[in-house]
């Protein structure tokens, strides 16, 4: 048998995806798993390295200094090269220490990590039992060969067992090891919502999997809807609430309102509880799902702001990347929250395969023109394994393979496919996109008189600039002013 005392949770730091940090629920639940159905003896440490402003050389001294038995990485497909790094830095220390590579990169990308000398292994999709089941083998000595969900070494051949089954009851899952964290480091950080009304917060997630085929994404959690209980919720808010002292909750479900009277049971509950939290929904809910008397609830309950995934305008192209949204109600749904108080935002994604400059145009007026407050302007990109990915190829030259996954893989990538296959900057089209969406007399005033009034709306501003303006785009003719002319 080995030992097993220690196990460290890394949390890759995504700062080359521009995105708010948040806190690391798969990590947390990881934790509270291995206490709950190992051996709650072990002792589990998190280092966030965002979070925590932690460089390499951080997590070096880390690894010497507490000498884990386990190390576990969790990141995104954006922070690729950023894993490779802390992986080799792991087993420069130890190369006995067992490496273990999770989140949605190795989900999606399992075979190029399984082919890295300094990962051991390579857990997909939800991680719960199978780290378990793991890290049980792994002490006794036993073989991998018989848990679900892996990749791995033998011999020089790469091993992937069966996927494992999605998790039916997410009520029996512990619930996430907060005592792990420092809850107010996030909350001096950029979230993914970006603004916070009081503090400290904590994301949660009330379900998991989401039946819609949007073509762009990975569906990491499967398409089927797995909800946890109200009173399973609510039991978590009420945790945070009483014991951790948590004043704002970000809901970051890929569908918090498929079910819209289950969501409205949430909000009525928290309102007969009286946790009184200030609430955002950063991750996109469905809008064309929500109705006022869902809003009204939301709002009793303390939302203030709600994000729309709109993506685009056009019919066409949200028939061609299988969203399918219905734009008039999505429309509504934006009047109808910004009538009873709360702020909407919305995300919108510039750059599909065949988008045409009107249809470009179509999707920043339709921004401009609603009572939205806040709105990103997203880059398209193709992931490798996504339906989206294979349409671009059909339509445009070669695109990054799998190998070639990188840093610059993220949405706000500094070279986008649309713009190598088209000529058709997308850059430009953001930037004046923001400017027009931003610098609107009217939109100020109402930002102004909604907004939480703190550092994270002075931190917004400065971003809205920041992407607002270039001097290069400047120097070359000032191309952004003729992106539509046709």
């Amino acid at each position: 048998m080995k030992p097993l005392s220690k196990i460290l949770l890394v949390r890759t730091n995504p700062i080359r995806a521009r995105s708010g940090t948040s806190p690391p629920l798969g990590c947390l639940y990881l934790a509270s798993a291995v206490h709950e159905w190992l051996d709650p003896k072990i002792e589990i440490r998190l280092a966030d390295m965002q979070a925590s402003n932690m460089a390499f050389n951080d997590l070096s001294v880390l690894y010497r200094e507490f000498e884990p038995d386990v190390v576990g990485f969790s990141s995104l497909s954006c922070e690729h090269a950023d894993l490779l790094e802390s992986a080799m830095r792991c087993k420069a220390w130890n190369r006995e220490c067992l490496t273990v590579a999770g989140g949605p990169h190795a989900s999606m990308f399992g075979g190029l990590l399984a082919q890295v000398s300094d990962i051991d292994v390579v857990v997909k999709g939800e991680g719960e039992r199978t780290f378990v089941e793991l890290l049980a083998a792994w002490v006794d000595a036993k073989s991998f060969h018989g848990i679900r969900g892996l990749l791995f070494r033998d011999n020089g051949e790469i091993i992937e067992t069966p996927s494992r089954q999605f998790e039916a009851d997410l009520d029996s899952l512990p619930l996430p090891a907060w005592d792990l964290l420092d809850m107010h480091s996030y909350s001096r950080c950029t979230n993914m919502n970006g603004f916070l009304a009081a503090e400290p917060y904590m994301a949660v997630m009330t379900s998991r999997g989401c039946p819609f085929q949007c073509s762009y994404c990975h569906r990491l959690f499967g398409t089927r809807f797995r909800q946890r209980s109200i009173d399973n919720v609510v039991g978590e808010l009420e945790v945070l609430y009483h014991r951790f002292g948590i004043k704002e909750i970000h809901f970051i479900d890929d569908c918090f309102n498929l079910n819209p009277s289950r969501a409205k049971s949430i909000a009525d509950e928290i309102v007969s509880r009286r946790l009184r939290f200030k609430i955002a929904f950063p991750n996109g809910i469905r809008g064309d799902l929500m109705d006022e008397e869902l809003i009204e609830k939301l709002k009793a309950a303390g939302t203030y702001m709600m994000t729309y995934a709109v993506e685009t305008a056009s019919e066409r192209l949200q028939k061609l990347v299988k969203k399918n949204l219905k734009l008039d109600k999505v429309a509504q749904a934006i009047e109808t929250t910004y009538k009873l108080g709360v702020i909407p935002a919305g995300f919108f994604m510039l750059g599909f395969p065949t988008e045409t400059r009107a249809e470009m145009e179509r999707t920043i007026r339709f921004a401009c023109e609603s009572s939205i407050l806040k709105a990103y302007f997203f880059s398209v990109v193709p992931f490798p394994r996504t339906e989206l990915y294979e349409l671009v190829g059909q339509i445009y030259p070669r695109m990054p393979q799998e190998e070639e996954i990188s840093g610059s893989h993220s949405y706000w990538g500094a070279d986008p496919y649309f713009t190598r296959a088209t000529g058709i900057d997308v850059k430009a089209v953001q930037r004046t996109a923001y400017r027009r969406f931003y610098f609107d007399p009217l939109r100020v005033a109402r930002i102004l008189k909604l907004f939480p009034k703190n550092l994270h709306l002075v931190r917004g501003l400065f971003y809205g600039l920041q992407a607002s303006f270039s001097l290069v785009e400047y120097l070359n003719n000032l191309r952004a002013r003729s992106c539509f002319r046709q």
